[in-house]
């Protein structure tokens, strides 16, 4: 689960939402890891994500990063 600080809204938009998910859809090539379910909700979304290599913490930094700065941009 990753969660909004202060639980503030995450998700202000579809185009919001769709650059997580578009995210999730790289993490395959770039960490070898697999997202089978996503739940985003406005405060926080839940994952179901398979490590194959070893690099769940690596790869889940990579999108909360990636995401914020995109949100931050858009915003």
């Amino acid at each position: 689960m990753n969660r909004g600080a202060g639980r503030r809204t995450v998700f202000k938009s579809v185009a919001e939402r769709r650059l997580l998910v578009d995210l999730l859809g790289e993490l395959t090539v770039r960490f070898e890891l697999e997202a089978h379910a996503y739940c985003l909700m406005g405060t926080h979304c839940h994952l179901v994500v398979r490590s194959r290599g070893g690099r769940l913490s690596e790869g889940m930094k990579w999108v909360g990063s990636v995401f914020t700065r995109e949100v931050n941009e858009i915003r």
